[in-house]
């Protein structure tokens, strides 16, 4: 193909270009017809240069054909050639690495000959014995004195470390730290949650879900009995001045055990014979339907817009006594929705008709919803995990609701351990409570069960 098909395919289109404005002068400006004689030359003359440009077009085209099988064959060959490298390179760089290994050797060897010779002439006529060899005298070694400081050393430097451990640990482990630094009271210390099994009556089919349910599942779980001591002081701050009728659950962060303590606490009004409604107000991350084996859809974002309403989307008697209302489909602006007056009169309308609303609700630091939604309510309570809730991050969820004039419940202190020196005492009446007719485990049985449930790293 002629190697100037591109300059031709420009100056056809140029010919074109100027045609139609010959044509576009004569139709348009001039106003002759169709059937003029000028006005069919310059058709015909298009037709041409369309006929040219085409073939122009075909031309080029099929010169980029070849060209592009020539570059593809180039390719293949330099691919072929790249493949070799390698190995010619690793061979390049072996011996390479030889010939310098050789090369140090050969240096060596040869200035220990020369230091050889140096010291064959220069002591053969003059060594003199100065101190005859004496025989081997074994030194006695102080093995109980080192043992003994070796274990005073490494005391003090335990101890020194687990100070300096304590003093760089910045987040909130124990109920005085809750109470020194945010002035709030601490309403529950809920210990470490287990996962229910199948021994549990009803844990084979809690299985697998995102959250334990162990108020609803085994009442006598120390969890169990934290969940009742944190609804005891709830209560407690129930008047007829300042009646508590829609609580709201919060944390600074994300799983910190918020979505947890709500279904648990909502689980533990029922059953104690209240009316509860639990919504799930988390239109971003919700994990409430989950615990509940049950659909997300419709809810509460379908109740906001209009497009469903309470008996569509309140799932009723999940539990006795318990209605459950999930976040719905995921909406594009969450903190909009719940900051509408449809929220408030809805809000309204299921306090007229329940005796608590409990509601868990996003991150307070994440994002606004929260917020938005605690002015909205009763007061809220926030729900700190022991030994990973920053103090900064606690003393600032606070801090943002009481600016807004949310009445601050307090706080429940999550996942605490029972190994934690502050709360042993409080959680050793939870795990040493056994109910009437149990079998009672010894010291050395429970140690055998303790160390069988220990997991090695392989």
């Amino acid at each position: 193909m002629p190697p100037n098909s591109n300059a031709q395919v420009k100056a056809t289109i140029n010919n074109v270009m100027a045609q139609q404005t010959i044509y576009q002068r004569l139709v348009v400006q001039e106003r002759k017809a169709l059937g003029h004689s000028e006005v069919i030359a310059v058709t015909a003359t298009l037709e041409r240069l369309s006929g040219e440009l085409r073939s122009a077009a075909e031309a080029s085209l099929g010169n980029v054909d070849d060209r592009l099988v020539e570059l593809t064959t180039t390719q293949t060959e330099i691919e072929v050639e790249r493949q070799r490298f390698p190995e010619i390179e690793g061979t390049l760089i072996d011996l390479e690495a030889s010939a310098q290994l050789d090369a140090q050797s050969f240096q060596f060897i040869q200035s220990q000959l020369y230091q050889a010779r140096i010291s064959e002439r220069a002591t053969a006529p003059y060594i003199d014995v100065l101190d005859p060899a004496v025989e081997v005298i074994p030194i006695q070694g102080r093995s109980r004195v080192n043992v003994i400081l070796g274990a005073l050393l490494g005391l003090i430097l335990g101890v020194g470390a687990a100070f300096f451990l304590e003093y760089l640990d910045r987040t909130v482990r124990t109920s005085s730290d809750v109470e020194s630094l945010l002035g709030i009271p601490v309403l529950g210390v809920i210990p470490r949650l287990r996962r229910l099994d199948a021994a549990v009556d009803g844990g084979d089919q809690m299985a697998g879900r995102g959250l334990p349910l162990v108020v609803a599942m085994d009442p006598l779980d120390p969890a169990a009995k934290a969940y009742r001591n944190l609804r005891m002081n709830l209560m407690f701050m129930n008047t007829e001045e300042e009646p508590i009728r829609t609580v709201l659950f919060t944390s600074p962060g994300p799983s910190e055990g918020k979505s947890t303590s709500a279904v648990n606490f909502a689980v533990m009004l029922a059953q104690q014979g209240q009316r509860v409604l639990l919504i799930d107000s988390d239109l971003r991350r919700p994990s409430l339907h989950r615990a509940l084996d049950l659909l997300r859809e419709p809810g509460l974002t379908n109740l906001l817009i209009g497009d469903a309403g309470p008996r569509e989307t309140v799932r009723p008697n999940v539990l006795p006594n318990l209605d459950f209302l999930p976040s719905g489909p995921f909406p594009p602006n969450p903190s909009e929705l719940l900051n509408s007056k449809t929220m408030v009169r809805i809000l309204e309308e299921f306090e007229g008709r329940y005796d608590q609303v409990i509601i868990d609700s996003p991150p307070v630091l994440a994002v606004t919803d929260a917020a938005i939604l605690a002015v909205h309510t009763d007061g809220a309570v926030i729900v700190l995990r022991s030994g990973e809730t920053e103090q900064r991050a606690a003393e600032r969820s606070v801090n943002q609701l009481r600016r807004l004039g949310v009445r601050v419940f307090g706080a429940v202190l999550n996942e605490v351990s029972a190994a934690n020196p502050d709360e042993s005492y409080y959680l050793q009446y939870y795990y040493s409570y056994t109910p009437t007719g149990a079998p009672e485990t010894s010291s050395w049985q429970r140690l055998r069960e303790g160390i069988g449930k220990v997991r090695f790293f392989t």
